[in-house]
C-alpha cells in the first residue's frame, strides 16, 4: 500500500464530508472527523476502489483451521458491532472491509485488519 494512495483518501474525505446518519457509535461524525492510518498496517492488505475497502485473502492447509478463524472473527463482528464482507472459496476467505455508514476507511477497518492478522498469524504457529 503506497503512502501517496492513502494521502489520497484522506484528502478525498476531508473533501466529501457528509453528515452520518447510522448506529449511535458514529452519531455526530463526518468522514473528516474519522482517524486514518497515515502508514499502512504490516499485512498483505490491499486498497480496492468502488468503494474504496481494504482487502486481503487469507489461505488455509486445512478446514478446521479455516473453520476457526471464521469463528474468530465472526465473534470479533458481533463485539465490534463492525462487520466485513466475506467470502470463502475452497481453502481461502477474503475480507474486505470499509464503514458503509461512511462509504470510506477508518479506524475500525484498520482495527479489524490488525485483529485478522493476529489470529491469521496465531493460528499458523
Amino acid at each position: 500500500m503506497k503512502k501517496s494512495l492513502l494521502k489520497e483518501i484522506s484528502e478525498s474525505l476531508l473533501r466529501d464530508s457528509p453528515q452520518v446518519t447510522g448506529p449511535d457509535y458514529l452519531k455526530g461524525m463526518t468522514s473528516s472527523t474519522v482517524p486514518i492510518r497515515v502508514s499502512s498496517p504490516r499485512s498483505e492488505w490491499e486498497i480496492i476502489d468502488s468503494p474504496k475497502r481494504l482487502s486481503r485473502v487469507f489461505f488455509f492447509s486445512d478446514f478446521p483451521t479455516l473453520k476457526s478463524f471464521l469463528g474468530h472473527i465472526l465473534d470479533y463482528e458481533n463485539q465490534t458491532q463492525h462487520h466485513a464482507e466475506i467470502k470463502i472459496n475452497e481453502m481461502s476467505v477474503e475480507v474486505s472491509l470499509f464503514t458503509r455508514d461512511l462509504n470510506a476507511i477508518t479506524e475500525l477497518d484498520y482495527d479489524y485488519a490488525k485483529f485478522s492478522d493476529v489470529i491469521y498469524r496465531d493460528l499458523a504457529q
